[in-house]
Formats: C-alpha cells, sequence, structure tokens
C-alpha cells in the first residue's frame, strides 16, 4: 500500500509541496485492509484531492443539468477508469516488460518516451488487468438460465460513453 501511494498517487507526507499523482494532488488518505473469504487481503480507500468538490457539492452540481461541469467530470472519470486494452504504439519499441512478466518490472516514467510508456501500459493491461471468467464469475448461476458472469463482464456489457442519468 506503501508503494501504490508514493508511486500510483504520489503521495508524501513529509513532503512540503505535493506533486499530482494519477488522481491529481492528494491531500489526504484513509484506508482499511481486510481479509476476502480466500484470506487474501484487499484494501478500500478513500482518497482527498486538493481543492475537490464533496458529495454533495457534486450531487448539487450534477443535479443542476451544468452541462459544462458534466462534461469536465466524465472528462475526468475517462481518464482515470478505462475497460479497453489500449493499443500497441505503432512505432516499433522494446521495453522491459516485453520479454518479463509487466508487474516485476519498474513502468516507464520518462513522459518523453510516449511510444514505450504505451508499449509498456499495453503489456500490464493485457497481463494483469483483465478478467478471467471462472467458477467465481458463475457460483450463482442455475441450469436453464442463460449463463452470464454475475460481475457483468464480458465484452459486450460496457458503455463507449460515460454520461450522466
Amino acid at each position: 500500500m506503501k508503494a501504490f501511494m508514493k508511486t500510483v498517487l504520489n503521495y508524501d507526507s513529509s513532503a512540503t509541496v505535493q506533486i499530482p499523482g494519477v488522481l491529481g494532488p492528494v491531500t489526504a488518505y484513509y484506508g482499511c485492509i481486510e481479509a476476502q473469504g480466500r484470506g487474501t487481503l484487499h484494501c478500500h480507500m478513500i482518497v482527498w484531492l486538493k481543492a475537490a468538490l464533496n458529495c454533495d457539492q457534486i450531487r448539487d452540481r450534477v443535479l443542476s443539468n451544468d452541462p459544462e461541469f458534466q462534461k469536465r467530470m466524465t472528462d475526468y472519470i475517462d481518464d482515470c477508469i478505462s475497460n479497453e486494452i489500449i493499443s500497441p504504439p505503432i512505432e516499433d519499441v522494446v521495453v522491459p516488460s516485453d520479454n518479463i512478466h509487466p508487474c516485476s518490472v519498474r513502468g516507464i516514467s520518462d513522459l518523453n518516451l510516449k511510444p514505450a510508456r504505451q508499449k509498456d501500459l499495453h503489456n500490464l493491461i493485457k497481463s494483469c488487468q483483465r478478467h478471467n471468467h471462472s467458477a467465481t464469475c458463475y457460483k450463482y448461476w442455475k441450469q436453464g438460465q442463460l449463463r452470464q458472469c454475475q460481475f457483468g463482464l464480458d465484452e459486450h456489457h460496457y458503455r463507449e460513453k460515460t454520461t450522466f442519468d
């Protein structure tokens, strides 16, 4: 969790100036680690971002049908969350994650190496951030019913564009 906070959120409580991470500048966080039924640990976390609106303010702005705010909000969500495997770059680049598991090497951090970062991200997503159906997906499925993943994770269950309803 410390590595996540430092590398992904770029949060350092001892720093006098916070450099934004993938979600923006983080001012605080709170997390609880718990064990799943199989004994594996996972974390539930709340992250506070500098100058961010609170939940009531977000709801009020969305319900006021402010199209400019809704566009900024959906652009931010789409920038942080994706359900697609990005294409590898057109340029032929070689990155460490081509030959060894992407989770065992440090990613490409140099912002000037965009094709290398894209290729590394492609490798990482393809290897580590992809849902593979298992018995758990279908544990509530009953004979005679349409067999569907209980998590709703299949190639046809997505929205191409984020919207407010």
